[in-house]
């Protein structure tokens, strides 16, 4: 996984990326492009893949 991206109503954009160190960066975005909280850091690999799922669910469910 590079890197997933969601949109959500509102324009909020849910980011995850894979670090080069392993686990992910969660990145929450509002309207203006900026990050409207601070990145999230995940390590653990269980969480990953659950966020990675959840994530996937939510891109591939019917709007």
């Amino acid at each position: 996984m590079a890197e997933i991206e969601v949109e959500g109503k509102g324009g909020t954009i849910i980011k995850v990326k894979s670090a080069a160190l392993g686990g992910v960066v969660l990145a929450i975005y509002c309207g203006e492009g900026e990050a409207s909280a601070p990145a999230i850091w995940l390590e653990n690999e269980q969480a990953v893949e659950e966020l990675t799922t959840a994530v996937q669910r939510v891109q591939g469910s019917p709007g």
